[in-house]
């Protein structure tokens, strides 16, 4: 697959990489607004601390401030976690006339013994000592880029940041938005003050619905979006230290893992939608991304959201839905070849069958009283099938000679008739590769299973 190119958008002309495929947005925005905000909703993950009407400094507990600090004393050395002004490692010893670590420098020994075998690329011991001893060392944890930023607020770059001691903690969500009017709505609703615990959260559902979003819902397309938001934010110049490269590793709100088989699974675990990428179709009919967090620069929230719908866009351009095809004969000789792909409305089956018609009478065919032997075998399965529910799921229920109820792989597509001229129908849902994958791989057992059952 060719790479996305996303350059770095410091204006309002987005790159548009491809035909849009998303029908609907909606945007979250968290933080803290001053006066309030009609739309604003509580949320337990977002915290600025003892917001109160009466101030007592903690408020600020919060800030980023310390992450751009650019003091000369809050730098220390990577090595031995001091300030650069004491670091004594020998991993930050340089020459100062050549600028080289020590055991790196360049500078010429001068000869002082009278030896013959002492030459310019051969020193003898005496001579090595004696320019050890006369070389003008220091420790500079700077210039052998050995150093970081280790402030704790206690240097002149002091928070600036406003008192934020009244109400008005929480998020806001958009209505249903079409591409064009994110900017908008993003720029008109922002906060006034965010933090490290506010996300930037975007749901999208699709034109092309479950087809659109099968082909989202694979690991290879959360590495390919991990892949490219980084790099539009190394081509924008986000700060290394940021809050976004800290999402992008993995918070508690935003998880590094991908977990669409257990957040399509209708008795998943609440905690499952805390990842990046929260599939969230049997509730909210969208994918909802949790990469983003809040930038101080609201303009930069705007180019994310952008980024991230040209991402998404482009690769639902390049890709399409996985075609499983499984081939098999049961006992009583009947061929199926049977194709499954997830489309707009459902898990789509082209099953097409043959030799019905060489049913023994090991399987309830009185080839003498019928001469159409299909038609039998057809009310057979509609005499034993369940009826009820019968293409909406993956699973349906069965009951065996015993009359006790069994979940077995969804066969009802053995009632249709036409099925030797194939025939197409949907198993409604949503479904992932693996999903399809398993309910394939136990169609061969459970048709041969049922069609005993039944004869």
């Amino acid at each position: 697959m060719q790479k996305l190119k996303i350059k770095s958008l410091n204006t309002n002309d987005y790159i548009q990489t491809s035909k849009n495929h998303i029908a609907y947005l909606g945007i979250e925005l968290e933080g803290y607004w001053y006066n309030g905000h009609e739309d604003l909703k509580d949320d337990s993950s977002v915290q600025f601390e003892d917001v109160d009407s009466d101030c007592n400094g903690n408020c600020r507990d919060n800030c980023d401030c310390q992450q751009y600090c650019e003091c000369i004393e809050c730098r220390a050395c990577e090595n031995c976690d001091i300030s650069i002004y004491e670091c004594n490692c020998d991993e930050c010893m340089i020459c100062l006339d050549c600028e080289n670590h020590f055991e790196s420098c360049e500078c010429i020994i001068d000869k002082i013994c009278e030896k013959l075998s002492c030459v310019k690329n051969d020193r003898c011991d005496e001579c090595i000592e004696s320019f050890q001893e006369n070389q003008t060392l220091s420790h500079n944890c700077r210039m052998m880029n050995n150093d970081y930023n280790n402030c704790c607020m206690d240097c002149d770059c002091e928070c600036s940041c406003e008192c934020d001691c009244n109400q008005g903690v929480g998020e806001i969500a958009s209505p249903k938005l079409r591409v064009n009017e994110v900017k908008d709505f993003i720029l008109n609703n922002y906060p006034d003050e965010v933090n490290s615990t506010c996300g930037l959260h975007v749901h999208m559902s699709f034109k092309n619905d479950k087809k659109d979003y099968a082909i989202l819902a694979t690991k290879e397309f959360y590495d390919f979006f991990l892949s490219e938001i980084q790099t539009w934010a190394d081509n924008r110049k986000i700060n290394k230290n940021s809050r976004f490269y800290k999402r992008l590793k993995g918070v508690q709100y935003s998880k590094r893992e991908f977990l669409a088989e257990n957040q399509l699974n209708p008795n998943s675990d609440y905690s499952d939608r805390y990842a990046h990428l929260n599939f969230c179709y049997n509730k909210h009919k969208t994918l909802e991304i949790r990469v983003g967090n809040m930038f101080d620069n609201k303009e930069i929230s705007v180019e994310y959201v952008h980024a991230v719908i040209d991402i998404v866009n482009y690769y639902l351009s390049v890709n399409n839905t996985k075609t499983h095809t499984i081939r098999f004969k049961t006992n009583c000789n009947t061929d199926f070849l049977i194709k499954a792909s997830m489309e707009w409305y459902g898990l789509k089956l082209y099953v097409k069958s043959s030799n019905y018609h060489k049913l023994s009478d090991n399987y309830g065919i009185d080839e003498k009283k019928s001469c159409n032997h299909k038609i039998l075998f057809y009310q057979s399965m509609v005499n034993h099938l369940p009826i009820d529910n019968q293409f909406e799921s993956l699973e349906t229920s069965f009951y065996s000679e015993y009359d006790q109820r069994e979940k077995i792989a969804n066969v009802n597509f053995l009632k249709l008739k036409g099925l030797n001229n194939g025939q197409n129908f949907y198993i409604q849902g949503m479904y992932t590769d693996n999903m399809i994958e398993n309910y394939m791989n136990k169609l061969k057992n459970t048709v041969n299973y049922v069609i005993e059952e039944c004869f």
